[in-house]
């Protein structure tokens, strides 16, 4: 698919938080097990897959093979939807020992298919291999298998380098870019002195952060490299699967260093180390540069605040579903709170010397 998004800022801003505030309407399980059998010649069973926006299954064929149906959300950009598409099969040519699912194509040959019939006429439906492991959250944690997430990433962003497509600079609410417009959603943390806070941090970012992050280098990357998004191979200790691309987007590369480490912050009394593990894994396949290194903490603490403020916004807009989407917000907060309490300069410097930069 050719073209190139070119939506005003409101209006993309607006459309970016529409799919995180509005469902689409659900696809059956009865009907996601039609669509297999009808335009991908697959008969299964479909088993309904967690998301935050999209509708997913998994595919049990009856042949024994095992796929991954998603069916995009209905305000979703076309162009948006096939940029996730394009980034697939890019990967799986351009460096097909990264493990990413590989688009499966419909009978007649296509990457994607649009539904044209019912009350999902209109959303997309891609289907991907399956791919095997355990999420990382659910395997023994150990200095080793941190850099070996993080060299990992190195290699994913190393194969993005050079993709290209009209959607890769989509305004995306969940891009540490449009930090300062994360003001708009504050007001639903409950807690005054919490809204302070996030508001104090988000007016600094914005102030000090954001005008660096326009001068580093930047290229399409992941977005979103979170525990749950990483599959590891229990025996061999290596990452043997990366899925959810929903959120790539193309930004400065240290952001998805950043994100990915934000997941390891812990409440230990240096609760930066294990994230550094990460860090450094990464800098020894794609070397980090200094003025990277110098605002990472400030990026790492902006993610976490984007996870408490989200995370609230879409409880507040789904009351039923607060206690799933609310699920991590405890931990969440403890994260911010024990990086918040350390010292930047002294962080600073620690991770320079891991990663021997000078």
């Amino acid at each position: 698919m050719t073209g190139r998004l070119e939506t005003p800022f409101p209006e993309a801003w607006a459309a970016s938080k529409a799919v995180l505030a509005v469902a689409s309407p659900p696809l059956s399980t009865a009907e996601a097990a039609e669509l297999m059998l009808r335009y991908y010649a697959t008969a299964g069973k479909a088993t309904r897959l967690t998301g935050e926006r999209d509708d997913n299954f998994r595919i049990d064929g009856r042949d024994g093979a095992r796929l991954v149906l998603k069916v995009a959300h209905h305000q979703e950009d076309r162009l948006v939807t096939n940029l996730h598409t394009s980034l697939l099969l890019y990967l799986a040519v351009t460096t097909p020992a990264i493990p990413t699912p590989r688009v499966l194509a419909t009978k007649d040959g296509l990457s994607e298919h649009q539904l044209t019939n019912g009350h999902n006429a209109g959303r997309v439906a891609r289907v991907t291999s399956y791919l095997y492991g355990r999420p990382l959250h659910s395997v023994s944690p150990s200095a080793s298998l941190r850099r070996e997430v993080g060299a990992t990433l190195a290699r994913l962003d190393q194969g993005l380098r050079h993709f290209t497509h009209g959607a890769a600079d989509r305004i995306l609410i969940w891009d540490l870019q449009w930090a300062h417009h994360l003001k708009e959603l504050i007001p639903v943390i409950p807690d005054r002195n919490a809204r302070q806070t996030l508001l104090r941090h988000v007016d600094s970012f914005a102030t000090v952060v954001s005008p660096q992050l326009t001068t580093l280098r930047s290229q399409m990357i992941h977005n979103d490299f979170n525990s749950g998004n990483i599959l590891i191979d229990p025996y061999r200790r290596v990452v043997s699967g990366i899925l959810d691309f929903g959120d790539a987007v193309r930004a400065p590369l240290i952001l998805d260093v950043a994100v990915a480490a934000s997941y390891h912050i812990t409440s230990d009394v240096d609760p930066t180390a294990a994230a550094i593990d990460l860090v450094v894994g990464y800098h020894q396949i794609e070397a980090l540069l200094r003025e990277e290194l110098t605002i990472f903490f400030d990026l790492v603490l902006m993610r976490l605040i984007f996870r408490i403020v989200i995370t609230e916004w879409r409880a507040s807009l789904f009351p039923a579903d607060r206690p799933y989407i609310v699920r991590n917000l405890v931990s969440t907060w403890a994260q911010f709170n024990s990086l918040q309490a350390v010292s930047h300069s002294v962080v600073v410097a620690d991770l320079m010397r891991r990663c021997g930069v000078i």
